[in-house]
């Protein structure tokens, strides 16, 4: 939250293994950002983005994935 944002995105975890990652992408699919995670609170400054569609890819344990998008405006 928020989405759409303009400078941050917070980000809540459920559950942190050892090895979480964050990857942010833009809509052609290119990487734009890679993160091992320690928390489970992110705050992802996004201000230097151009407005568009982007997508974070969570990676857990066992290569568990989850894709969520949002909107930088």
């Amino acid at each position: 939250y928020p989405n759409p944002t303009q400078d941050w995105l917070h980000i809540h975890l459920e559950e942190l293994s050892n090895n979480t990652s964050l990857e942010v992408y833009d809509v052609q699919g290119k990487l734009l950002e890679s993160l091992a995670l320690s928390d489970l609170e992110i705050q992802l400054d996004v201000s230097e983005y151009a407005s568009g569609l982007y997508f974070i890819k969570l990676i857990g344990e066992s290569n568990h994935t989850q894709i969520k998008k949002f909107i930088k405006i």
